[in-house]
């Protein structure tokens, strides 16, 4: 295992350019004007009253999940679960790339000499993991219902956490190693 880990940090830290960063930005524009609305507006037509997917809130309760379970009835259900583990299982890759690529640009900039800096892109596969696990957990809540498993809608709820954690603090330490990086242009440019 820490031989793949270590394999995985030189990779990251081999491909961030910031031609690279750029592609996986562009990856996630289909996810998120194309295939993500297409998905909702399928999941809407069978129901009256906004939709709001899991993946996208927090916290979700048993209740709720089996009032839209019910709601989306057979076909909305089926849709639910198949686009996520096809659509929404390409996403979490690409986004976690594009994160991971990002904090390993900035903080190659930002603190080269700092070794803490390789194990930094790896924060985005664990939100990514939680992601997957989340969407799994979305995917057979949708095709168990009736008899969705209150447990399994608690568990979906800490991989949603572990998720968005992962993800705002890859966003907070891609900031911060911005900062970084614009005061050191800023104090290099001053002194000369």
């Amino acid at each position: 295992m820490p031989l793949m880990i270590t394999r995985l940090k030189r990779t990251i830290d081999r491909i961030a350019t910031s031609r690279n960063t750029l592609l996986l930005l562009l990856s996630l524009l289909p996810f998120t004007f194309v295939f993500f609305p297409w998905r909702s507006n399928q999941l809407k037509a069978t129901l009256n009253y906004p939709l709001r997917l899991f993946d996208t809130h927090l916290p979700y309760p048993p209740q709720e999940v089996h009032a839209l379970a019910n709601d989306l009835g057979e076909g909305g259900r089926q849709l639910y679960a198949l686009t996520e583990v096809t659509l929404d299982f390409a996403f979490p890759a690409l986004y976690a790339s594009f994160l991971s690529v990002s904090l390993a640009l900035v903080w190659r900039s930002a603190r080269p000499d700092w070794t803490g800096r390789r194990s930094l892109p790896l924060l985005p596969y664990l939100g990514m993991l939680g992601d997957l696990t989340e969407n799994v957990s979305l995917a057979t809540l949708m095709l168990l219902f009736p008899g969705e498993p209150a447990w399994l809608v608690w568990f979906s709820n800490l991989a949603s956490l572990v998720k968005w954690g992962a993800g705002l603090a890859s966003l907070v330490l891609i900031l911060v190693g911005l900062g970084i990086h614009g005061y050191k242009l800023f104090k290099r440019q001053s002194s000369t």
